[in-house]
């Protein structure tokens, strides 16, 4: 169990906070060596692993060394764990100083680890101390003999320059982000591990669920779409499965944190490419995107005369197989 230590909570404009170092995380627990981050009264004491917040809207603060240079491009990286004992998903947002930076219409516990936010210079307040608002609906302790009220556990804040360190280093799990060259194949256990923990894994379909939708937290660094010479959009591929027939069609439809951007309709359960288009120019430069999977379908491969299954392996819509992050102008002149 991790350790409480009782603390008054303080008022952030009463301290002055250490800048944050590009690579060095500030950490939100008891043992922080430094006073970096300065918390309002909607947190929880600090515990051995981090903070709580304690309200549906709660605050940190921290410092930014002015930059050197007006073309340094920074960011933070914000380790949290989330308290959601249902199991239903919710939705969570993170403000920079009362602007909207990250926002996906759900997370459930367990499932959001790391959120990657840009720091651009219109954003970051010149006398250096800026704000994290963060916004999600708390939910009480059950089994505890003094139940708490428990939201977003803050683990620490890091400051990534990145003209000096490397994002990656800063990440739990770096090994499945990419910004580039993004590809999951949910044949492999790892890649199912990573990016679909929560839904079955059926042979012959891939992923799937029994409800019909799919969430996954995809790990791809959109920051990098947003450099000088990027200039194409791109398209994520999924390869799917529809749980279609003639008499059964079925409809899938895409969203990106929460905005519908592909929908198609099948009448049969052959595999195919379903096409998500993604504007660079239009990229949330936050990471990780919540790709949701919602389809009409009400039946089972069994239901329309397909392969068999046990109740544990049961899937409605579609299953997919993998998905794969591709140049738009690439994909466009394979077509061709």
């Amino acid at each position: 169990m991790d350790q409480i230590v009782s603390q008054v909570a303080v008022s952030p404009k009463t301290v002055a906070l250490t800048p944050l170092i590009s690579g060095r995380p500030a950490s939100a627990s008891v043992n922080a060596s430094a006073l970096s981050l300065s918390f309002d009264d909607a947190w929880h004491p600090a515990e051995t692993f981090g903070r709580w917040s304690a309200a549906t809207t709660s605050t940190v603060e921290f410092a930014l060394a002015p930059l050197q240079r007006s073309n340094v491009a920074r960011s933070l990286v914000i380790s949290l764990k989330f308290f959601a004992p249902s199991r239903k998903s919710k939705p969570f947002k993170v403000c920079l100083n009362g602007k909207a930076v990250y926002e996906i219409p759900a997370v459930a516990e367990g499932s959001l680890k790391n959120v990657i936010i840009d720091l651009p210079s219109e954003t970051v307040r010149k006398d250096g101390r800026n704000s994290l608002e963060f916004h999600f609906k708390p939910s009480a302790e059950t089994k505890a003999q003094n139940p708490r009220i428990l939201g977003v556990g803050l683990v620490s804040i890091e400051m990534v320059s990145r003209d000096q360190g490397n994002i990656l280093a800063a990440l739990e799990n770096p090994q499945v982000w990419s910004g580039k060259e993004f590809k999951a194949d949910f044949a492999l256990l790892p890649h199912t591990e990573a990016l679909a923990k929560n839904l079955t894994r059926t042979a012959g379909w891939g992923v799937g669920s029994p409800l019909g939708h799919m969430q996954f937290l995809l790990p791809i660094l959109t920051q990098n779409w947003t450099m000088p010479n990027t200039k194409d959009d791109k398209i994520l591929k999924l390869e799917i499965r529809p749980v279609a027939s003639s008499d059964h069609p079925v409809t899938v439809t895409a969203k990106i944190n929460g905005q519908v951007q592909a929908v198609e309709t099948y009448d049969s359960s052959t595999p195919q490419d379903f096409l998500i288009p993604l504007e660079t120019k239009k990229a949330q430069t936050s990471a990780p995107i919540l790709l949701t999977i919602e389809t009409d379908g009400g039946m089972t491969p069994p239901e329309i005369g397909l392969s068999s299954m046990s109740n544990d392996q049961i899937i409605i819509g579609c299953g997919v197989f993998g998905m794969e992050l591709q140049s738009a102008h690439a994909t466009t002149s394979k077509g061709s």
